[in-house]
């Protein structure tokens, strides 16, 4: 019989909030409990309208009028679960931003508690223009204080130890992906096509889907689309998601006379993304050296839909794509050496489709389904 009988589980980043590491949450969540853990999940974010069916959501509230230290709002109710609940392990999303709270409350109640690590609380541990050195200590005192850290790629295993010498073990576990909820077919573009406002039939569709921030690399796609338009006229790049970097992108296609085959539709919901994908040819995103991309689980996603990828050869991306299998590297600084991968995919139907193929059976392998069984493992190993 498992010792692991009880998880919490603490995230900023859980739906209604979009992104990776929500994704990474409701996944491991719902995993454990279904493999007969009993788990709560605690945090800041809105409460949802509809509550998950096989684990409790506790929502907290933080005051923004007090700025950085609006996180110390998880200490009261973290406590009280831990008093009334008594769990196994605390298991909190990633170091920031409770990180530190999660160790000084675990550490006094004699409470395992692990975290996952995904890379951007690396880069701010790496970069004295983000934090203060009082900030650094805690995050660095929290992961050496931490019984496990799972990291995301072996890329933020050797980053992990780097940060925090003193960790006691960093256990790398890639991301994965729903592989019932993202799969291959292609499906008519009408809805695609509605959104973008545009007829996308007899055309060549590119499309990246991501936060939109400086260091996700779409300026330089846009200067590599620039180029190859001249020869491909029916190239289209759509553009999905928001950010502060938007504006400065719209700009930019503005500038390069794209407004025409560059498509931004903003911020979708995350069952709409698998129909955007089975609308495209290929999928792009180019994160940049600095600070580079822990994994990326929209690869795998748009893998387990079928299409080949092309990625910035940075950071723990080749954890997620296979160069030459399911997708092609390149530098991401580079708009030359993209303008090369999108035209070698674009004029070659058999690679396109021979990527896909091992692009769906990669993404099979890294189903969240075959990936629980390993963090059960080593959170057992924890709390025997």
């Amino acid at each position: 019989m498992s010792d692991l009988k009880r998880l919490l589980f603490v995230t900023h980043n859980f739906p209604p909030i979009l992104g990776g590491i929500s994704v990474y949450s409701t996944k491991i969540c719902s995993g454990l409990a279904q493999s007969g853990v009993e788990v709560k999940v605690l945090t800041s974010a809105l409460p949802l309208e509809t509550k998950p069916d096989d684990y409790e959501v506790i929502n907290f509230r933080e005051y923004a009028s007090l700025h950085k230290a609006r996180r110390v709002a998880v200490c009261a109710p973290l406590i009280k679960i831990i008093k009334q609940w008594k769990p196994d392990v605390i298991f909190a999303a990633s170091q920031h931003p409770y990180g530190y709270f999660v160790h000084k409350v675990a550490s006094l109640y004699r409470t395992p508690f692990v975290f996952g690590l995904h890379g951007s609380e690396l880069w701010r541990l790496a970069s004295s223009e983000v934090i203060s050195k009082f900030e650094r200590y805690m995050g660095v005192n929290a992961m050496n204080g931490a019984n496990t850290v799972f990291c995301v790629s072996q890329y933020l295993a050797d980053l992990s130890k780097k940060a925090a010498p003193g960790i006691s073990a960093a256990v790398v576990i890639p991301n994965g992906v729903d592989t019932e909820q993202f799969t291959p077919g292609k499906i008519k573009r009408d809805d695609l096509s509605s959104k973008v406002g545009i007829d996308l039939d007899n055309k060549f569709v590119l499309v990246s889907v991501s936060s939109l921030v400086l260091h996700k690399g779409h300026s330089f796609v846009l200067q590599a689309i620039s180029e190859l338009r001249k020869t491909y006229p029916n190239i289209i790049y759509i553009i999905v998601g928001d950010g502060a970097y938007r504006k400065d992108l719209e700009k930019q296609s503005k500038s390069l006379d794209l407004t025409e085959c560059v498509k931004f539709i903003g911020a979708v919901e995350l069952s709409f993304v698998p129909n955007i994908l089975k609308s495209s040819d290929l999928f792009i995103l180019n994160c940049q050296k600095k600070p580079g991309e822990g994994f990326g689980i929209v690869f795998l996603e748009a893998n387990a839909c079928g299409l080949p990828v092309i990625a910035g050869n940075t950071g723990g991306v080749p954890d997620a794509v296979k160069d030459g299998e399911t997708g092609i590297l390149v530098d991401p600084e580079n708009p030359e050496e993209i303008a090369n991968a999108i035209e070698k995919l674009m004029t070659d139907a058999e690679l396109q489709k021979t990527m896909g193929e091992n692009g769906r059976k990669w993404a099979e392998e890294l189903d969240w389904n075959n990936l629980i069984p390993r963090y059960k493992a080593a959170l057992e190993e924890i709390v025997r």
